[in-house]
């Protein structure tokens, strides 16, 4: 799954960050987790820069899909430097567009807002 350990490097040099979850049932390759990144950033360009996201993905095992409950595929995460939660049926909506334009069959498994509770 996604590095535990970039999230946490994130949250302590931002402070708060909020990560949408997607599950694609297939392989994705750089090319198209490029345009879903440059795709969101051009519709948010109000509430969000470039700098301020990165994007982290992973094949889903047998094994973690049946944790998920899911099927394998791969695990996309976008992780965004501030609290973006009132914009997440926004984000939800954009992401899962681009993977229908792109032909990759995907469900949205949720957003999550951490801080450094500094």
């Amino acid at each position: 799954m996604y590095n535990d350990s970039e999230i946490q490097n994130w949250i302590q040099k931002h402070g708060v960050v909020t990560s949408f979850t997607f599950i694609i049932y297939g392989t994705i390759i750089t090319s198209d987790i490029d345009i879903l990144t440059h795709g969101l950033i051009l519709q948010l360009k109000n509430e969000l820069n470039t700098g301020e996201m990165i994007v982290l993905y992973d094949p889903i095992t047998e094994d973690e899909a049946r944790a998920w409950e899911v099927f394998q595929g791969t695990s996309l995460v976008f992780i965004i430097a501030k609290d973006m939660a009132h914009l997440e049926n926004r984000i939800k909506e954009i992401v899962l567009h681009g993977l229908d334009f792109l032909r990759f069959k995907a469900n949205y498994l949720g957003s999550t807002s951490s801080d450094s509770n500094v």
